[in-house]
């Protein structure tokens, strides 16, 4: 499906599915379009196995065939191909559906912004790869999810308070990826983003948590002391995160 289509009615689509999430890709105007829906109907035979030949499928994609193109420049001209897989529509248990296991090695840097903001810094994000892929990066994808707002029962959480939008940068774990991240992470912070803290944010600190949760930040510290006083759950990871 094409990008400009979906922003345009990305609330009419969001509306008409359960679930909804994105794939957009570097060097084109295509994306990809995932949607998942309760249904009555009876389950598709074989459906867990369907399901897991399109999955493999897609990780063979992105690992052998994303970074063959990657690495020899034509990633560029790899327009005709990212509309090869048609996806698939399956009825299975909503545990076997929608949760999708990704095979291939890959680093995961997410973060959100508010909704409002969703193409414009998928845009952003898309062009810094682009401006970077001649000094050698891996096969990369951007995933896209929303949560509606209302979620307040995290002082911390990346989806807090707001209607977000998650970006998912999906990189090959391979030569070049923390040259991409690195730059990405920078514009996370320039743009005030909130990052997933259980994914990729190496370039994240306490300074940088304070300022984008404020006193909600202090309250979290607070209870780390009231709970946690001897720090036997403190590792080099929280230590990063919320001082020492």
């Amino acid at each position: 499906m094409v990008v400009a289509y979906v922003e345009e009615n990305l609330d009419q689509l969001l509306r008409g599915n359960d679930h909804l999430s994105l794939y957009l890709l570097p060097f084109t105007d295509k994306c990809r379009v995932n949607t998942w829906n309760r249904t009555d109907c009876k389950q598709t035979p074989l459906g867990n196995i369907k399901e897991s030949t399109t999955i493999s499928w897609d990780a063979l994609q992105a690992a052998w065939g994303g970074n063959l193109f990657a690495y020899t420049g034509r990633l560029p001209q790899a327009d005709r191909a990212y509309g090869f897989n048609q996806g698939s529509d399956l009825v299975l248990e909503s545990n076997e559906a929608f949760n999708r296991t990704i095979y291939h090695l890959h680093q995961e840097l997410e973060f959100t912004v508010s909704f409002e903001d969703t193409f414009e810094v998928c845009r952003r994000l898309k062009e810094l790869y682009e401006e970077l892929y001649p000094s050698g990066l891996p096969y990369t994808l951007f995933e896209v999810r929303f949560t509606p707002d209302g979620h307040d029962r995290t002082l911390i959480g990346a989806g807090r308070d707001r209607r977000s939008t998650w970006i998912d940068l999906v990189c090959n774990d391979s030569r070049g990826f923390e040259r991409y991240y690195a730059a990405a992470q920078d514009l996370i912070k320039e743009i005030g983003a909130r990052p997933h803290l259980r994914k990729f944010c190496t370039a994240f600190g306490k300074a940088d948590l304070a300022k984008l949760h404020w006193e909600n930040f202090t309250k979290f510290l607070n209870l780390v002391e009231e709970h946690d006083p001897n720090r036997k759950f403190a590792n080099e990871f929280t230590r990063r995160l919320f001082g020492r």
